[in-house]
């Protein structure tokens, strides 16, 4: 059986940086990477919050996009 692919969007202060597809394989290394890229965020910025990544599932349940960030958010 083939691997699923997931629509993935990367979005910045001004709107759509990328966009593509991946393998589902893939979608936890890169929510891992911009994980670590939004602590090195926290510390610079001393914000509250990073959002680095939201899951989009569909009515089965099953992932269907992710959109990636690196927005700095406070309380």
């Amino acid at each position: 059986m083939a691997e699923r692919w997931i629509r993935w969007s990367q979005w910045g202060e001004t709107g759509l940086i990328n966009h593509g597809q991946m393998p589902i394989s893939d979608v936890s290394k890169n929510l891992r990477d911009f994980e670590r890229e939004a602590k090195r965020v926290m510390d610079d910025t001393n914000a509250d919050h990073v959002l680095y990544g939201i899951k989009f599932y569909d009515k089965d349940g099953q992932l269907e996009k992710v959109h990636f960030y690196l927005k700095e958010m406070d309380e």
